[in-house]
């Protein structure tokens, strides 16, 4: 997979999932009534897709937390895409 796809995924999901979305709901309810709930969303896209086990789910909702985390700490999409590009780019190594 090439790096151009990599990236264009990573910005393509961060947009969708903690773009504007996210920052409206967190002015409006808060940042942790919002990140768990978005992070729990995440899990329930990545269980529809074909090779998906109940710990990979789990596991891509905990970096979707992480990178919602990622945003509250920096305010900044900049710092996720680049966390969900690394984790994009490092997953094939680990098998």
């Amino acid at each position: 997979m090439s790096s151009r796809c990599l990236v264009t995924g990573a910005i393509g999901e961060e947009l969708i999932f903690r773009g504007y979305g996210l920052q409206v709901l967190i002015a409006g309810l808060g940042p942790w009534a919002t990140i768990l709930p978005v992070g729990r969303a995440i899990r329930r896209t990545a269980r529809r897709q074909s090779a998906a086990t109940a710990m990979s789910s789990a596991i891509t909702a905990a970096f979707g937390i992480l990178f919602g985390y990622a945003y509250l700490r920096s305010r900044d999409l900049w710092l996720p895409i680049g966390l969900h590009f690394g984790l994009n780019f490092t997953l094939p190594f680990s098998g």
